[in-house]
């Protein structure tokens, strides 16, 4: 994957949470901690997703003053024309991801079960995926309910930080 070097206009930072595979999702915590870290610097954070996860993006919406939640008002189409209006996304592998390549929009995309190898990514020169190198991975062509070693580790194990880092590197 290329690396974008030019910055898009706006300080929106859009943050995409949920999953349709519960192990496909980066830890709620993770996300937390990284909507503190974005919103220190200033930038707005605006949580999407589906009306499933709501309630999701709502647990990490009350944890970080400032932070917005649109999870289950847009629709798709919607939702790629809110997309153009930020900066950047953050998202695991999920449809967020697939919606910021059709809108142009930089994206850090946080993998856990699944791997690049078995075709997922973000179809965009514009992305970077952040992930943990680890021999249970992958642990199917999808993700799963829960982790079938009972750690989860591929995502527990990825900090904020990390994401910043590369998300500091593309945009």
């Amino acid at each position: 994957m290329k690396i974008m070097g030019t910055k898009p206009e706006g300080i929106t930072i859009f943050m995409a949470p949920g999953s349709t595979w519960n192990t496909k999702r980066w830890t709620a915590s993770g996300y937390t901690e990284l909507a503190k870290l974005l919103r220190a610097r200033g930038a707005e954070v605006v949580l999407v997703g589906s009306k499933a996860e709501r309630a999701l993006c709502e647990e990490i919406a009350r944890a970080v003053p400032g932070v917005r939640n649109k999870a289950g008002e847009t629709s798709l189409g919607d939702l790629v024309q809110l997309l153009r209006t930020g900066r950047a996304l953050i998202t695991n592998d999920s449809g967020s991801m697939h919606a910021a390549a059709i809108s142009g929009l930089p994206t850090v995309a946080v993998f856990g079960p699944t791997t690049l190898d078995l075709g997922f990514r973000p179809w965009s020169n514009a992305a970077v995926v952040v992930q943990k190198d680890l021999d249970c991975r992958p642990c199917g062509k999808h993700g799963h309910d829960q982790c079938p070693l009972g750690h989860h580790n591929c995502m527990e194990k990825i900090e904020a930080r990390q994401v910043l880092e590369a998300l500091d590197a593309l945009i």
